[in-house]
Order: C-alpha cells, then sequence, then structure tokens
C-alpha cells in the first residue's frame, strides 16, 4: 500500500514538474505588444502634441497592426514621437535595427513607415507590428464650402423664400404677377418642381412661417397652411388684424401688427387665435430683417431679428433677442457693422454667421459677418471660415440647416437680378461628431 502511495506522489510530481515546463517553454515563446502609446520627444513646447499620453492604441494580432481610433490633431509634428512599448517579449526592435529600450525613450520619425519587431525569450519566435499612427488630415476648424447648382430653376423672380418643412427645403418664387412656384429638395442640389395650389396671387411669400410640421402665410388677414408643402388651405381669417408673420418659437406663432403708431407682438397655437404678448421696444423693425430661431448651448430657445427698417424707413444695426417674445434685448449695442437689410442670419456651431445685405448705396461690403456671443460682437471672418470669392454678394438670399450639419445658402438678388444659384458649407469639425 505505502509503495503505490509513493508511487502515485512520484507520477504525480512527474506531471507538475511536465507542466511547469511546458509552461516555461510557452512564455519563452511570447511575441506580443500588450501596450502601446507616445509621448512628446521634441523639447519645443510648440511642436508638441497637446494631451499625447491619452491617446489610446488599438493592437490587432490579427493584422499585427497598432493603431490609434482617435487620430491626432491636424498638423501635429510626428517626427520626433518616443514609443512606449509594454508586452511579452523579451526584447523589442524599432524598424528591426533599434533596440528599444524604455528608459531612454528614444525619439523615432512616425512620418516614415514604423515597424515593431517583438523578439521572443528563446531568441527564436518573433513577431512584426505595422505602426499606424493616424493625424486628421483636414483642418477641423475649417468651413468647406461649395457650389451645388449655378441656376436652380429658368423661371422670372420678383420675389422669393425658403423654407424648412419636414425636413424638406422648399423654395417658393413669385414672378412679377405675383404668382407662386415651389421646388422641394434634399440637399440643395436636386430640385422637384411643383404646382403650388391656393394660395393668393400677390400673397407675400417671405412672411412664411414654419410651426409644428406646417407653413403659415398670411395674406389680407386670411390664414393660410401647408402641411405637404405645395397643397394650400384657407385656415380662416385672423381674429385681429396683422402686419406680418414674424417666427415660430416654443410651438406658438408670433406676429406684428400697428395700433395707435406703436409696433405690437401676438402669439398664437393655430395661427388664427391671437393674444396680445407685448409692445414691441422703440426702433423695432417693420421690414427687410432676418429672422432665426435656435436652441442655445444651454437648451433655451432663442430668437433673433437682425437689421432691417423701422416704422420711420430708418436703415437698422440692431440684433434683438428674445427667449420668451414677452422681453426683448438689443444684443449689438456698439456699432460692429453698419445699418443694413436683406441680410440673412443664422445660428451654427454655436455662433451666429450674417450673409448679404444691403444699405442705402447698394450692397455692403463686409457681406459676411461671425458673432462669437450671440449677437453682442461681430467681426469679419477668418481666412478659414471665408465663403469663396466665387460667390456673388448679394442682399435677401435665404439660409438654412440640416441635421448633417450642412448650412445652405440659396438665391438672393444683386442690385441689376436674382440669383438661383445653391451653395453649402460645413464646418470640418462637426463631420466628426
Amino acid at each position: 500500500m505505502k509503495a503505490l502511495i509513493k508511487i502515485t506522489l512520484l507520477a504525480l510530481f512527474a506531471t507538475v514538474l511536465i507542466s511547469c515546463d511546458t509552461e516555461t517553454n510557452a512564455l519563452k515563446k511570447v511575441t506580443t505588444v500588450t501596450s502601446f502609446s507616445l509621448r512628446n520627444g521634441c523639447t519645443n513646447s510648440e511642436d508638441s502634441i497637446y494631451n499625447i499620453k491619452q491617446y489610446s492604441f488599438t493592437i490587432d494580432n490579427d493584422s499585427m497592426i497598432i493603431f490609434n481610433v482617435d487620430s491626432l490633431p491636424y498638423l501635429s509634428k510626428i517626427d520626433s514621437l518616443s514609443p512606449v512599448i509594454i508586452g511579452g517579449a523579451k526584447q523589442f526592435f524599432i524598424n528591426d535595427t533599434i533596440e528599444y529600450d524604455a528608459k531612454s525613450l528614444d525619439t523615432i520619425d512616425f512620418t516614415q513607415p514604423v515597424t515593431i519587431l517583438a523578439v521572443a525569450e528563446n531568441q527564436k519566435n518573433t513577431a512584426t507590428y505595422k505602426i499606424d499612427l493616424r493625424v486628421h488630415q483636414m483642418d477641423p476648424y475649417k468651413y468647406v464650402w461649395e457650389p451645388l447648382l449655378s441656376e436652380i430653376h429658368p423661371f422670372p423672380v420678383a420675389n422669393e423664400c425658403v423654407r424648412k418643412l419636414k425636413n424638406q427645403i422648399w423654395l417658393y418664387i413669385q414672378d412679377g404677377n405675383g404668382i407662386v412656384r415651389a421646388f422641394m429638395s434634399h440637399d440643395a442640389k436636386v430640385w422637384e418642381y411643383t404646382d403650388v395650389y391656393n394660395l393668393p396671387i400677390g400673397c407675400n411669400i417671405r412672411s412664411i412661417v414654419e410651426c409644428n410640421n406646417k407653413l403659415y402665410l398670411l395674406h389680407n388677414n386670411g390664414v393660410f397652411t401647408t402641411e405637404d408643402g405645395y397643397v394650400w388651405a384657407n385656415s380662416g381669417n385672423s381674429n385681429t388684424t396683422l402686419d406680418r408673420l414674424l417666427f415660430s418659437l416654443n410651438n406658438k406663432i408670433y406676429a406684428q401688427a400697428t395700433q395707435n403708431n406703436t409696433s405690437v407682438l401676438y402669439s398664437s397655437t393655430n395661427g388664427r387665435a391671437y393674444e396680445m404678448v407685448t409692445t414691441l421696444p422703440q426702433g423695432f423693425p417693420v421690414s427687410g430683417d432676418a429672422i432665426w430661431c435656435d436652441t442655445t448651448t444651454t437648451g433655451a430657445m432663442r430668437c433673433y431679428i437682425v437689421g432691417g427698417r423701422d416704422a420711420n424707413n430708418n436703415l437698422l444695426n440692431s440684433v434683438w433677442c428674445t427667449e420668451n417674445g414677452d422681453y426683448w434685448a438689443n444684443m449689438h449695442t456698439q456699432n460692429w457693422f453698419t445699418p443694413r437689410e436683406g441680410v440673412a442670419v443664422l445660428q451654427y456651431d454655436s455662433v451666429l454667421m450674417m450673409f448679404g445685405g444691403k444699405d442705402n448705396n447698394g450692397i455692403v461690403g463686409d457681406y459676411q459677418l461671425v458673432s462669437p456671443d450671440y449677437g453682442i460682437t461681430w467681426r469679419l471672418p477668418k481666412d478659414d471660415e471665408n465663403i469663396p470669392t466665387l460667390w456673388v454678394p448679394r442682399y435677401n438670399t435665404n439660409v438654412v440647416t440640416d441635421n448633417r450639419y450642412f448650412m445652405y445658402i440659396i438665391g438672393g438678388r444683386t442690385d441689376s437680378c436674382f440669383i438661383k444659384d445653391s451653395w453649402r458649407g460645413r464646418r470640418n469639425l462637426l463631420i466628426f461628431q
């Protein structure tokens, strides 16, 4: 019995020895890289890559490639970076010849192809990893503009407007006889012509307002609506005499009226029954202004009314702003731009942008302006914001945006004629969001 126990123990011991030896031999064959990162190697702080240690690298042991999912910033200097390599291999060599030393952290020129040769402890097993260091090839802060069409349609134009309806772009034009035609598009490049039904001849199409997936138009105090963009219906008369529809904010339509030579603001939930909201400030525009409503970074809806003419026909350089229709503030308290009308304004990437416009001398020279603080200050665009010189300066142009971060500039007119083109622009940074 004792002999049997002794034999069993010897067998178990031998098994353990064989297992340990097998495991040891396996470890001696390991050639993997388990972690890779980079550090700045240059002494010039201007060339250093901000927060470079935080960039994560993926190690693909099937394809033998090491790459960074998030690309390094545009124009990053990668000719003098220090790799940090961790793995099960005994030694690592850069490009087969430079032995990696974790203490010295020699710099490597990553503008050239770089590989890591991992050598196992047994000096026989090896593996080669290719480093795919990705750097943004586009300037993230640059606005890329492109012309889409030079002529959307062949019809004569005396008036026009563009509105968004259910993610569709609608271009309405009106000829000298007051007849309205419409064109629908999803991308401002391919347009579908359609007749318009039941709109009265001579109506003011520039006062069309979108609210709750419907378009509204006011004509002789009659309210016309559409859900599909081309078939309109007369919804009846407004319960009060109005001058024009202004905008939609927080699911309400706001309209302007004149009472006792004073400009008054009304609101409605259905376009017909209006309630007085407030008396508008002195010098508030009555025509020729640009209107844009959007969500701020805080999540609040805000509406801006820029430029135009007041009741005394004075040109304005005001930027009126409201979040509820009741309280209005003129954000533009200093003369960052001259009085003008016929501008187009939009909110894009948390800034306001202004295009076009004219004054008593014609089309303004500073036809593109940017406000980084929601209308308080304005400046000329930077080089990476500029719309190309091929874009013809104009007034009464139309602007819309879409959920792909494009902004579109459509139509407008010069001192001599209407322009029937379409442009789009997008900031590169927003493509990656």
